[in-house]
């Protein structure tokens, strides 16, 4: 179902707008997520997927990808478009559109925005379809200063907006009333849930292993009661994990992000060549592809993970460094050096009931309480770029009927239509086989956020 985007598509802004499509007033969002039964999603995901529809002054209609494009909205010209990060997969050289959704997109007269999220490999693709489509915003990890070797110096796109990569949802401050226990009553000293990624990420990659190993290595003896995984198979979800936030006093941490942002299209080419040879290639094995493109540009930030343990009063104990700059040492989180040289007095620290009271007093204040960094935040920022583009919000009732009907009479083509590219087609042992494959591969692509 997916495609890769034409190549070059007339410019869709020299063509004018189309008199037959009706005129809706408001925001079209497009997002991917898989509909397998109980399919197990990153909670995050979710809520920065319905982060503008809930938040935005404007009129906002969310459709999910994964079934298709609905065909009535080729009838239909809405004020702005959002292509949001998870449409564009990491596991294929296609994002998660089919061509109706391309064809649309090129004809289309709407302000078009793009949100990104793993944007460090297949770059050259990125850019050609940002020019292509002629897209007006984008929204990326990178910061402000990064700006000119990507985005800026690379592409036409006139407006670049940095955003993080979550921020604080109702769901959690409601996760939190109901698992946190009290401090004295958490059985968990410190927990951490990570797992390796991949060779291509550089060093930096290596850090949500090194810092589960390393701390239960230092930690040993020190009478301190663990829950650390750092595989694969250890990643929990839903209630699971709150539990599992609400019994720990404290956590260990790192910044969300890769060392390597493989801007020119090197590193990962690379990487498969050389992963074809060796399906046990390592970092030391691409040491010599990596080193210059280590830190290169600076593709490092704030994760939802923070602002979800400041919400469950967990004390943070993270690798040093600079968490988008709204996080600091000793005021936030106990720092933790990455060679582990002072792991000793850390552990002193974690003991100390009061200084780590003062730490989660003060995170929860700061990056959860103050309302800082809700999604109401994320909102804001996408109704500013619309309102700097002359887009101001406009309620016009006969317009959610309109969108409900057109999207409501093509749910059922577009269902039949996946139970027949899914299900049908193949016997029943094949279905659970085609599925579970689709989720290995998901599997696979997650493991490099």
């Amino acid at each position: 179902m997916t495609g890769a985007p034409t190549p070059n598509p007339p410019g869709r802004k020299a063509k004018g707008p189309d008199p037959k499509r009706k005129r809706v007033s408001g925001v079209l969002v497009v997002y991917h997520r898989y509909t397998y039964p109980r399919f197990a999603d990153a909670a995050t995901i979710n809520h920065h997927i319905g982060a503008i529809e809930q938040y935005s002054a404007h009129n906002v209609w969310s459709v999910n990808a994964e079934l298709g494009f609905p065909r009535g909205l080729a009838e239909l010209e809405f004020d702005a478009i959002v292509l949001h990060y998870s449409v564009f997969g990491m596991s294929s050289d296609n994002y998660m559109l089919d061509d109706e959704w391309w064809e649309y997109l090129s004809s289309t007269q709407a302000h078009l925005t793009a949100f990104f999220q793993d944007e460090y490999i297949r770059n050259g693709q990125r850019y050609r379809m940002l020019d292509a489509y002629e897209f007006d915003c984008v929204f990326t990890l990178l910061e402000p200063s990064q700006f000119a070797a990507t985005y800026a110096g690379r592409t036409s796109v006139p407006t670049i907006v940095w955003s993080l990569a979550g921020y604080v949802s109702d769901d959690v401050v409601g996760a939190a009333q109901k698992f946190a226990l009290p401090d004295a009553q958490r059985p968990v000293d410190v927990s951490y849930r990570g797992r390796p990624l991949f060779p291509y990420m550089g060093r930096g990659g290596l850090e949500k292993s090194q810092i589960a190993t390393g701390f239960a290595a230092a930690a040993k003896g020190s009478g301190l009661v663990l829950d650390i995984d750092g595989s694969v198979g250890g990643r929990i979800y839903g209630d699971d994990w709150w539990r599992l936030l609400g019994r720990s006093k404290a956590a260990l941490g790192v910044e969300a992000g890769v060392s390597v942002f493989d801007v020119d299209d090197v590193v990962f080419p690379e990487y498969l060549r050389r992963l074809d040879a060796n399906p046990d290639l390592t970092v030391d094995d691409m040491a010599d592809v990596l080193a210059p493109h280590e830190d290169r540009i600076l593709y490092r930030t704030i994760s939802p993970r923070h602002f979800e343990a400041a919400a469950f009063g967990v004390c943070q104990v993270l690798f040093e460094g600079r968490y988008s700059g709204h996080m600091q040492p000793m005021v936030h989180y106990l720092p933790l050096r990455k060679d582990f040289s002072n792991a000793d007095e850390v552990i002193a620290q974690l003991k100390d009931a009061a200084l780590r009271g003062e730490i989660v007093a003060t995170a929860r204040r700061d990056l959860v309480d103050s309302g800082e960094f809700g999604y109401s935040r994320l909102a804001a920022q996408y109704d500013g770029v619309l309102a700097d583009a002359g887009i101001t919000p406009r309620r016009n009732p006969d317009d959610d009927a309109v969108v409900a009907a057109v999207l409501r009479r093509d749910r059922v083509r577009r269902r039949l239509e996946w139970t027949r590219r899914y299900a049908i087609k193949m016997p029943v042992e094949g279905i659970y086989n085609r599925t579970f494959a689709r989720l290995r591969d998901l599997a696979a692509t997650r493991r490099t956020r």
